[in-house]
């Protein structure tokens, strides 16, 4: 089973939503997955996405479901991107834009 490093996946950021959520949550995507099928992968988790790059960017290993993580502190969308981008994760405002646009949409996340 392949093992995605940080390089590997792009990342979303969402608002902590104050009832469910103190912190802000970050969903992921392999970059290659996004670019062939533009839509979010179901398949990523701990399983098979670097713990360590995850540890060091201050993201829980332990998904709260497919491809959607939490911070182990409450922090805000600002720092938390600046983590992400420190532990080698990319962003792609592509990506983020399309995220942004689904969660509005399906009033999830």
């Amino acid at each position: 089973m392949k093992t995605y490093k940080a390089n590997e996946l792009i990342f979303a950021l969402n608002e902590p939503d104050g009832e469910y959520f103190t912190t802000c949550t970050v969903v992921m995507t392999p970059k290659d997955y996004w670019l062939k099928e533009r839509v979010l992968a179901d398949f990523l988790g701990g399983h098979n996405v670097d713990n360590d790059a995850l540890e060091e960017a201050g993201v829980s290993p332990c998904e709260i479901m497919e491809s959607v993580w939490e911070f182990y502190e409450e922090t805000d969308v600002e720092k938390a991107h600046q983590m992400l981008l420190d532990a080698g994760f990319d962003f792609d405002p592509d990506f983020d834009e399309w995220f942004k646009s689904q969660s509005e949409d399906s009033g999830d996340f």
